[in-house]
């Protein structure tokens, strides 16, 4: 008897596929060994997926930005009237569109008349004709720039400065009341933004 058990053949050797009860037993249950590389593939395409909404999110919110700004376009071109206006009724002077960019600028700091032309994005001969006609209306003054004597620095006069001081106050006081609805801290949340936003658009300007 013992002859004959040891002369059959091992159950490994009959069917080499069942090499342990665990294989026996998903074998006969029809289970198959999961293939790594399905994962890696499912994770790809869950990657892709996730890019893909980003893009489309990212160009939803380009969209409301763009429409946005239309918006404030628009809005900006009744400010600068208003704007040109109290200026006008400030100064009791008569005053263009092209006025309005070199009193803000000067009101900013004094420049030479290089600088005013480069920080407005038009020609020297341009600038130089609006400061000679804000000189002549009494708004702006010239004197000479002691670290250079051939140069110019032109700088709003003290009737400039009343005038673009008063105008800056009624701008003021209508933003308070366009944003009396929004918090301090929605204020400061968005003023950083807008002013990067605004350089932003500057320096696509110069380009």
């Amino acid at each position: 008897m013992d002859a004959l058990i040891t002369t059959l053949p091992r159950a490994d050797t009959l069917c080499p596929l069942i090499t342990s009860p665990v294989h026996l037993h998903s074998t006969m249950l029809g289970r198959q060994t999961p293939d790594p590389r399905a994962n890696l593939f499912s994770k790809r395409r869950q990657v892709s997926e996730a890019m893909v909404n980003a893009e489309d999110r990212r160009e939803q919110q380009l969209r409301r930005v763009d429409a946005a700004l239309l918006r404030v376009a628009e809005s900006s071109v009744r400010g600068r009237e208003l704007a040109l206006d109290d200026l006008k009724w400030q100064t009791r002077v008569e005053l263009s569109h092209a006025s309005l960019p070199v009193l803000s600028r000067l009101n900013e700091q004094p420049m030479r008349l290089t600088e005013l032309a480069a920080a407005l994005r038009v020609s020297g001969p341009a600038v130089s004709r609006q400061v000679q006609l804000l000189q002549e209306k009494g708004l702006v003054e010239r004197m000479h720039d002691e670290s250079d004597g051939r140069a110019t620095i032109v700088r709003l006069s003290p009737k400039g400065v009343e005038a673009v001081t008063k105008a800056a106050n009624t701008r003021r006081a209508l933003l308070r009341q366009v944003l009396a609805d929004w918090t301090d801290e929605y204020i400061e949340q968005a003023s950083p933004v807008l002013e990067r936003l605004a350089g932003e658009l500057a320096k696509w300007d110069h380009r």
